[in-house]
């Protein structure tokens, strides 16, 4: 009775989670019971399979031994097919769960900054942590990560997204001076999906800055027709700090119920930060 090729795809299965784990940098504990599962079952399966057929031909032993050699290769290929990505999106998920975030926080930390992978693949590994990082709040570590990346080795469209990336986290922590230095280093105009959002981002750099009337020629100068949503928010998080450096605080208010209509209350943390003339307002319709 053959036993050999079942215990050879016990030996794979069992080493197919840690392979995995090491494969992709992150620590065994940030896996699942059913990721785990689903390694062992998979890379067990293939290994028997590889293990049974040599049977025709071959002892129990070497056909043990050839399903260990062939699932066990098979296996690694697999826990090395885009482990940046893979480990980079489990990192991510385990930021949804309070226990473990403050350590996927510092993982993902580190792994970028021992990252070595060509520019574009960087940029675009870290885009899948900064979105998550971002919509925490952690805008000190989403910019660690975008920092990490060579920008001047990107193509003009990649480098455009990517420093609007940067200047977005830089003006959430209310850094204005190395907000315009990114700005200054996109070239001019970007793609239409990345300069609407520059525009934007400028007239609110000017606004939050006391400089009203260019900030509202901006503002008067866009078609928000077409781009009703968050767009229209922001530029109406624009006026309403316009509004209030000019000193006609109604105005602004009416503006910020507008923004409160089109985007819902947590757009007006948006004029709460960074500061601007509008802030005490928006803080005031919050609470």
């Amino acid at each position: 009775m053959a036993q050999w090729p079942f215990v050879a795809a016990a030996v794979v299965g069992s080493l197919a989670p840690f392979a995995r784990a090491w494969a992709w940098g992150v620590p065994f504990s940030m896996f699942s019971w059913g990721m785990a599962f689903r390694a062992t079952l998979g890379a067990g399966l293939v290994a028997l399979l590889a293990g049974l057929v040599p049977l025709v031909a071959f002892g129990d032993l070497p056909s043990g031994i050839i399903g260990g050699v062939v699932g066990g290769g098979l296996m690694l290929l697999s826990a090395r097919r885009l482990r940046h990505e893979r480990g980079t999106a489990l990192l991510v998920y385990r930021l949804v769960d309070p226990s473990t975030r403050a350590r996927a926080r510092a993982l993902l930390i580190r792994r970028f900054a021992d990252l070595r992978v060509p520019p574009v693949t960087h940029a675009r590994i870290a885009s899948m942590a900064v979105g998550p990082l971002t919509a925490l709040e952690c805008w000190r570590d989403a910019e660690l990560i975008l920092d990490g990346v060579d920008a001047a080795a990107l193509d003009p469209i990649n480098r455009g997204r990517h420093l609007q990336a940067v200047a977005t986290c830089r003006l959430e922590r209310a850094d204005l001076e190395a907000t315009t230095e990114a700005l200054e280093r996109i070239e001019r105009p970007a793609e239409p999906d990345v300069e609407r959002w520059l525009r934007a981002m400028e007239a609110l750099l000017l606004a939050i800055q006391g400089n009203a009337d260019a900030a509202l020629a901006l503002c008067d100068a866009v078609d928000l027709d077409e781009d009703p949503g968050a767009l229209a928010a922001s530029y109406g998080i624009v006026r309403a700090h316009a509004l209030a450096c000019m000193g006609q605080d109604e105005d602004a208010k009416a503006t910020l119920r507008e923004v409160v209509e089109v985007a819902g209350k947590p757009a007006l943390q948006r004029a709460i930060r960074p500061v601007g003339p509008a802030t005490d307002l928006a803080r005031a319709m919050l609470d």
